[in-house]
């Protein structure tokens, strides 16, 4: 019995030791629950230094709600709850994290192991040992001799330090101050600090996806708003948008965000940056369908002219290659195969922001460059050891050209930079002489140092960053190991930060027309709600909410959305026809028949308009008017086929038996026949009499079809066959005698 007592309390001890897990206790947090969320945080196994944490948050906020109770004035309660709140949510974080690192192979999780057990320095001497080594470089550099070694020991410190701020789950006090400091006060001319400070953020943005810490948004936040460099102005604002959009609840609360928010707001040029930011990020939203357009439509024709195009090169001299103008044969080629308006349409594509290059650059992330994290993620420079060695017999004027094309984020360069290395020295000396006077007109503003991208402006370095962002969550040989923040549609995070634009009209339709128009109708759809419900509605917001809902499925909002605009304006032929579409979707057939004939109205002539109109009196039972509309068509379309069929059926259903045989006698002598004309030919026959053309026809349709088909086809009409006279056993003995042999 004592080993049963104490068997049974053992179980139930486990029991309350694992009720609550991280995620419950965060539930809790997320609903307000602290008291709840504090018991429960007690009954887990935390370690000293946690509990110590929880004692004091518990003190803290216990004496809070005392002084509740008493009704005393505290204007700081909020603030203190935010501060509690985040404080519990910081524990149970540490506890989800001790769990994952203990069972998890993902990198991260063997990253936070390996840094446990090789015992690394602390964070601020990992600051201290890359900012000496970054000033080391900058004056070596400033000699005009390269010091492999010295990049490399650089370089190698830039992957420690992402790596330590990556892992480091909460700032102190202490290493947020030195980040901040040395953020603020970085020396932009200096290339290296420059990339100190890019490397910084980037860790400081990937580590607070991983797990929220406030020190790290705070210094983002105040980064943006003082940033004079763009790669780092750029950087900041990025990254704040990218946690508040993955923590949106605890990244909002708290006055230190609130304020941070403000000041970043009221930053010269904000709302023109966060529209580039909004721009860039929809765009990267598209690129997996622009990728899609480029491998499926466009590229298949360009390489199929392919030959004929090298043929042809080798038959044009030197002249004709030059001025294609002289060359009518080359130029019509071109134009019938379809190229020039592919062509054309990439071109578009390409101005309107949409990364083309995607595609492209995928297969050349396999050097092992990008073996390492931070690698991502590093500003291009010709210095990089690996890429400094790779250039190194490669005509200079043809790497300078290549590596300033506008269109590539850094990753991209990187890629090219340790490609054209493996370019033939032929090929690459014969390039060079053709790009040679094509850069000369560029001027120095082109070249690859850092300090000359200062002129490039915050809005180019947004849309280039979120490039190289989106490569590493789609590219890198990790990526499953990240959850990654592009994917799913892309909203502006509720947050203090966007107060000021979310209800920016011009913002929102921008969001909405871009989406719109590359048919992602589920997101553009709430944008149109909100549109049309400001003081800035334009009657067309209504319309595209309306035909949004209707392409993702949901015609009764649908329908809402069409009914509001059609009381804002004037319906126009187009909104009359949608409203038919969707009453007709929703069983009003006979509202629809009106909605049609109002459109009509508009349109008198339009045959499609009119078959829609008796195909919905047709479905509401008014059979004599639907006729009505399909001899009209017949009357516009003498020689057309579309009204045949429906006139054909309406016959048979007046009991005009012999018109509709006439009707079906031309169906079904036509190139076009298909087994149900034969169904309803048969019916027809049936109800005439005539029984055995009946089962001749009925077999003809099993013969297109199935017996199974005609079966069920059959069955779903019987009780029309009843109501043209014909009993139900007759109707039951035609089955049999189309099967019997």
């Amino acid at each position: 019995m004592f080993l049963a007592f104490l068997s049974s309390y053992s179980n139930l001890m486990t029991m309350t030791q694992y009720q609550h897990t991280p995620s419950s206790i965060s539930a809790m947090l997320t609903r307000g629950h602290l008291n709840e969320a504090i018991a429960a945080l007690k009954e887990m196994n935390l370690s000293t230094g946690l509990l110590d944490e929880l004692h004091e948050a518990e003190i803290i906020y216990t004496q809070m709600l005392r002084f509740f109770g008493q009704g005393a004035p505290d204007p700081g309660r909020d603030e203190v709850r935010a501060t509690v709140r985040e404080k519990l949510f910081s524990i149970t974080d540490s506890l989800h994290r001790q769990a994952l690192t203990d069972t998890s192979s993902a990198y991260y999780y063997t990253q936070v192991r390996t840094a446990r057990l090789s015992a690394r320095p602390p964070l601020a001497d990992v600051i201290s040992a890359t900012i000496a080594s970054a000033s080391n470089v900058a004056l070596a550099d400033a000699t005009g001799d390269y010091d492999s070694d010295l990049h490399k020991k650089f370089e190698h410190n830039l992957e420690t330090l992402f790596n330590a701020i990556w892992i480091n789950q909460s700032l102190s006090p202490r290493d947020a101050s030195i980040i901040s400091e040395f953020l603020i006060n970085t020396d932009t001319e200096e290339e290296a600090s420059t990339l100190v400070a890019a490397i910084m953020l980037s860790a400081l943005t990937l580590s607070s996806l991983e797990f929220f810490d406030r020190r790290k948004l705070e210094i983002m936040l105040s980064l943006y708003a003082r940033a004079s460099h763009p790669i780092l102005g750029a950087r900041a604002l990025v990254g704040a948008t990218l946690v508040f959009a993955r923590h949106s609840d605890r990244a909002s609360a708290g006055e230190s965000i609130r304020r941070l928010s403000l000041e970043a707001s009221e930053r010269p040029g904000f709302r023109k940056e966060m529209r580039a930011l909004i721009a860039a990020m929809l765009h990267t939203r598209d690129t997996d369908r622009v990728n899609r357009k480029l491998t499926d439509e466009i590229m298949p024709p360009i390489m199929r002219l392919k030959p004929e195009i090298e043929k042809r090169i080798k038959e044009l001299d030197a002249d004709e290659l030059s001025s294609p103008e002289e060359a009518p044969e080359w130029m019509e080629m071109i134009e019938k195969s379809g190229v020039e308006e592919k062509l054309r349409e990439f071109s578009e594509m390409q101005m309107e922001g949409a990364d083309v290059m995607m595609g492209a650059f995928a297969a050349m992330k396999n050097f092992p460059f990008f073996r390492e994290m931070y690698a991502w993620f590093l500003p291009f420079s010709t210095l990089q050891s690996d890429v400094h060695a790779s250039l190194a017999n490669v005509p200079s004027v043809m790497s300078e050209m290549m590596l300033n094309m506008p269109v590539f984020c850094d990753s991209d360069k990187y890629s090219l930079a340790l490609a054209l290395s493996r370019m033939p020295a032929n090929q690459a000396n014969a390039m060079s002489s053709q790009l040679n006077n094509q850069f000369e007109a560029l001027g120095e503003e082109a070249r690859t140092s850092l300090s000359h991208r200062l002129a490039s402006g915050l809005e180019s370095e947004i849309t280039l960053y979120l490039r190289d962002l989106f490569r590493f969550y789609r590219l890198s040989p990790r990526k499953g190991d990240f959850s990654d923040p592009f994917a799913g549609a892309f909203r502006l995070p509720n947050a203090p930060l966007f107060s000021h634009i979310n209800d920016d009209d011009e913002l929102l339709r921008l969001m909405a027309d871009f989406l719109f128009k590359r048919a992602y109708w589920q997101e553009a759809a709430p944008l149109y709600a909100r549109l049309s419900s400001s003081l800035m509605a334009e009657p067309s917001d209504s319309q595209k909410q309306g035909f949004c809902l209707e392409k993702a499925g949901n015609i009764a909002e649908a329908l809402k959305a069409y009914r509001m605009a059609e009381l804002l304006d004037d319906p126009s032929s187009w909104l009359l026809k949608r409203l038919g579409a969707c009453l007709r979707a929703s069983g009003k057939y006979a509202e629809a028949a009106n909605y049609y004939a109002r459109a009509l109205d508009k349109d008198p002539e339009n045959m499609r308009l009119e078959l829609l109109r008796g195909h919905s009196l047709l479905e509401a039972g008014n059979t004599a008017e639907a006729l009505k509309s399909y001899y009209k068509v017949d009357y516009l379309d003498p020689h057309g086929k579309r009204s045949l069929r429906p006139i054909a059926w309406c016959e048979f259903l007046l009991g005009h038996f012999s018109k509709s045989i006439v009707r079906y006698e031309k169906i079904i002598t036509g190139d076009d026949t298909v087994a149900s004309d034969f169904l309803n030919y048969g019916h027809v026959l049936f109800a005439s009499g005539h029984i055995g053309k009946a089962a001749e026809a009925y077999r003809r349709s099993i013969a297109m079809s199935d017996l199974e088909t005609f079966r069920e086809q059959y069955a779903s009409d019987s009780e029309t066959l009843r109501e043209k006279g014909i009993a139900g056993p007759d109707i039951r003995l035609m089955t049999e005698l189309v099967t019997l042999n």
